[in-house]
């Protein structure tokens, strides 16, 4: 057999080119009466940390469980050669062997680290007969993993697992396939060496020194209505604002070719552009459809400095979401959001990191790639408030104000709908002085009551029971919290974003004086019932009206209810008061005739009897 040595990307480049190349190469005798050691694929060379995928139909005599196919990995050389030694054999039937050394119960076992399988062995040998087989022989470090995924004719899935030290680290390995009692035949079109998806990729100088577009991740692959996941800690040098993080999503086009195509360059400091449009003042909106941070910019640079990112890009049609959750090393937290139309919706795109002024780390087990839930279809019956397709960020819609008097009840029934990406992507009320809403979106700032006629906010309580306002907020690490808010809740915080989705609330804004209390009964479409409360103290002088909004946050309310009662069961707010009289102290007799300030004996002074000496 004519040996072909295929190196590194040179085999996949081969087999493009080659017209005369099947797409397809069968190892063994079609009548499956192939003998033992006698039919061999092509070797595959495998560099350090690489990753082979092979993809073969396996075919069987179905005499015994090994006459399937079988795997080898070697040192690089020929079969027969002087230097050639075999790692492993592996088979399909989950046996391996080196040398006089197998997986048997006899045999030493300190040769490899694990052998696993989940097969049923009754169907084994039906199972194997025209079963498709992918199978990627992974290298990192020294260690090799040999996975093959394995589909039945029948469609029932298995796999087969094998793991093992393979001499130095640095060095080049061969691997072949070959099959007793059956045949083989291989796709060579599916025939790939990529890089072994590390623990963690490390994108630019860790002296933070890295120049503007001269370091990137790997290339990420989205296909229509899936969604990318990816986590990676930013490191910064501080510098400047835009010394961090930054994502791109492209055209499926390699950087610089002719089909590449930027949608957007999205930075970390809730900045982005495309080609000569940008997000500022003076630039053309009309290219993305929304922009959202809760950053403290008084902190920015230092927040940002060993930050852990988890970013989602999530495509629903055309449309495209990024959204980045950002925990602080102190431990705040953040979050941006960018929403873009990306083409038809039909095409895959690309994304990748870059960073400038400092270095990525990215976490590769954590990037996903899974499908976009598709949201519920959403009927509204009542008030809408928030876009159907949940688009809306944070301050930017808003419920009409109602205005309570003192001592009077809003009410209020609604569903809620999120798009389940994070707690806070649900309703929230506002509860402020009777003042129209200020703008911008106001910080969490806190301060001094302001008067009646300025904007000042009472509270803003969250669905998922985070609170901010005159007092502080929700956060334990806020000491005044504890003195201003009482807040309780019986969420199940494992399944709280999916019962939020569909969820019928009646919350409830009572007045008792100066005492505010915000009350949400959430009923979820499956029936489970929760609860959550604020009580505020000490919201203004009980007197003056208040008003109280909705807002939402990537979510929509169909708003059913809205009214305002009294108060049934308010307490009085009247409190014993000492009062000091100024004047001059009157006395009187028992007989109630009255006397000067030397009088002696029992006198009625200010209500009460005195004796006076």
């Amino acid at each position: 057999m004519k040996k072909l040595l295929r190196y590194a990307l040179l085999c996949a480049v081969a087999m493009c080119s080659s017209a005369a190349m099947a797409a397809t190469t069968t190892v063994g005798n079609e009548n499956n009466t192939t003998e033992f050691w006698t039919a061999f694929s092509d070797y595959y060379a495998i560099g350090p940390n690489k990753t082979l995928t092979l993809k073969f139909k396996n075919y069987s005599n179905k005499a015994f469980n090994y006459c399937n196919w079988a795997v080898v990995v070697a040192t690089d050389a020929d079969r027969g050669a002087d230097s050639y030694s075999e790692y492993c054999v592996l088979r399909a039937d989950n046996w391996a062997w080196q040398g006089a050394l197998n997986t048997g119960a006899e045999s030493s076992h300190d040769w490899f680290t694990s052998l696993t399988s989940n097969y049923n062995w009754d169907t084994f040998l039906a199972d194997m007969d025209g079963s498709d087989v992918v199978m990627t022989i992974k290298r990192q470090e020294s260690e090799v993993t040999i996975h093959a995924d394995i589909t039945t004719a029948a469609g029932a899935s298995y796999y087969e697992e094998f793991v093992i030290n393979c001499g130095e680290a640095t060095s080049t390995l061969r691997a072949f396939l070959t099959i007793e009692g059956g045949h083989l035949v291989i796709d060579d079109d599916a025939t790939l060496l990529t890089d072994t998806n590390t623990p963690t990729s490390i994108i630019g100088s860790e002296d933070n020194t890295t120049a503007f577009w001269s370091a990137f991740s790997d290339y990420y692959t989205i296909d229509p209505d899936k969604t990318l996941t990816l986590k990676f800690q930013n490191f910064s040098n501080k510098s400047f604002n835009w010394c961090n993080w930054a994502v791109v999503l492209a055209t499926d086009a390699a950087r610089g070719t002719d089909g590449y195509s930027e949608y957007c360059v999205l930075r970390a400091d809730n900045w982005a552009w495309q080609g000569a449009l940008n997000t500022g003042a003076e630039s053309s909106h009309d290219w993305f459809t929304s922009l959202t941070s809760n950053y403290n910019w008084d902190t920015f640079p230092a927040d940002m400095d060993g930050s852990t990112v988890v970013m989602t890009i999530k495509r629903l049609n055309e449309v495209v979401t990024i959204h980045a959750d950002i925990t602080t090393a102190a431990g705040a937290s953040y979050f941006e959001d960018f929403v873009i139309n990306c083409g038809e919706g039909t095409q895959p795109i690309r994304a990748f990191l870059t960073i400038e002024g400092g270095h990525l780390i990215i976490d590769n087990t954590a990037t996903t790639i899974t499908d976009t839930e598709v949201p519920p279809t959403i009927t509204i019956e009542g008030e809408q408030l928030g876009s159907t397709d949940l688009t809306d960020g944070f301050w930017s819609v808003f419920s009409d104000s109602y205005t309570l008097q003192k001592n009077q009840v809003l009410e209020l029934d609604f569903t809620n709908y999120t798009d389940k990406a994070a707690n806070w992507d649900n309703w929230a009320v506002v509860v402020t002085t009777d003042a129209d809403r200020a703008a911008p979106a106001p910080a969490p700032a806190f301060g001094p009551l302001l008067a009646e006629t300025e904007y000042a906010e009472y509270f803003v309580f969250r669905a998922d029971s985070y609170c901010w306002g005159m007092f502080g907020n929700s956060n334990p690490d806020d000491a005044a919290y504890y003195e201003g808010y009482q807040l309780t809740n019986n969420f199940n915080w494992d399944t709280f974003k999916d019962d939020m989705n569909g969820a019928k609330v009646k919350l409830t804004v009572t007045r008792d004086g100066a005492k505010i209390t915000a009350h949400a009964d959430v009923t979820t479409v499956g029936g489970t019932e929760y609860f959550e409360q604020l009580v505020v103290d000490n919201c203004g002088d009980g007197e003056q009206a208040i008003r109280a909004f909705l807002t939402v946050d990537h979510s929509c309310i169909d708003l059913t209810k809205h009214e305002i009662t009294n108060n049934p069961n308010p307490s009085t707010g009247i409190s014993t008061v000492k009062a000091t009289d100024n004047t001059a102290t009157v006395r009187y007799n028992l007989a109630g005739q009255r006397v000067g300030a030397d009088f002696k004996g029992v006198v009625i002074e200010n209500g009460r009897k005195v004796m006076v000496k």
